[in-house]
């Protein structure tokens, strides 16, 4: 495979970018083909490896690469609308530039509408509750936005991402104390 043959295809899904951008975006790909290392992402792209070690700290900083394997969804926050296109370089037969058309905007992003009782817990909870005026009653919901939160463990690694009232928090880590950190802090924004 050609990845020169890549690049356009890139710029095709995020018209206006850079030559820079293109070539971060390209080792992110990349990476989702082979893996994060640096001399088989070189080998394959035919960028340096200087330039290869570059992108993928830059990568990981963006919490796009977070160990050796590449998961399609971070490939798709980055370039969304790249299904063909990975797809395409799993098989080595790269899809048409007309052929990628623009996202439409990802459905993982959006919050989801759940019901809540007055007292905070999902709508028919079993029991009695105290509702926002401390007296116990029959429960009675309401509709609320659930906040969204994302939690992905992948062997010794996490990343952790939550989103609520305005607020956001990412982390990650390989270790079970900062694991534990980082989900008290979670708890605490969705108040818990």
């Amino acid at each position: 495979m050609n990845w020169q043959e890549v690049e356009p295809r890139i710029q095709a899904l995020k018209p206006g970018i850079g030559l820079v951008e293109t070539r971060i975006l390209g080792v992110l790909c990349a990476a989702y083909k082979v893996g994060a290392d640096v001399q088989r992402i070189a080998d394959l792209t035919g960028y340096k490896t200087g330039d290869v070690h570059d992108a993928l700290t830059e990568l990981r900083n963006k919490m796009l690469v977070m160990n050796k394997l590449v998961a399609e969804r971070d490939v798709l926050r980055a370039l969304p609308g790249a299904e063909p296109l990975l797809k395409g370089l799993l098989v080595d037969q790269l899809p048409a530039i007309e052929a990628l058309s623009q996202p439409n905007p990802s459905p993982e992003n959006k919050q989801m509408e759940q019901e809540f009782c007055k007292c905070g817990r999902p709508a028919r909870h079993r029991g009695y509750c105290k509702g926002s005026r401390g007296k116990a009653s029959r429960n009675s919901t309401t509709t609320q936005h659930a906040p969204a939160a994302t939690i992905e463990v992948s062997g010794v690694s996490f990343r952790v991402y939550c989103e609520t009232d305005g607020q956001k928090y990412e982390a990650s880590g390989s270790s079970l104390p900062q694991f534990n950190a980082a989900m008290s802090v979670v708890e605490r924004m969705l108040g818990a």
